[in-house]
């Protein structure tokens, strides 16, 4: 079993707290994010992180462009990155709808709107 010392408790929060740009914008390491983030104690925090990667799904980003561009799937013949691009909307659109619906959920039980 492994555990924490109390200066590695304190350096896993910081790192939660202020996750380099690359933890954020990696589905991967941002999901190793997400597996430790409720150990934040504050849930404005953890909030802030969530809010730090919804920015990033939500500005206009592709796998392949046409000059400055991205391309759409419904614009790629090759039926592998068409693939690529038809999975990445699905998985972004279901990742934006979760962090809307948690973001949410914490301002109408404050009694604040979107």
């Amino acid at each position: 079993m492994l555990s924490l010392t109390d200066a590695g408790r304190a350096e896993m929060l910081r790192r939660l707290r202020e996750p380099a740009d690359h933890e954020i914008t990696d589905f991967t390491r941002f999901f190793t994010i997400l597996a430790f983030l409720s150990h934040l104690p504050d849930v404005a925090e953890q909030h802030a992180v969530l809010r730090r990667r919804l920015e990033f799904l939500e500005t206009p980003a592709g796998f392949f462009y046409d000059g400055d561009r991205p391309v759409r799937a419904e614009e790629v013949a090759d039926p592998y990155r068409r693939g690529m691009l038809l999975t990445a909307r699905a998985i972004s659109g279901a990742e934006r709808a979760w962090l809307h619906e948690v973001l949410r959920g914490v301002r109408e039980r404050h009694g604040k709107e979107d």
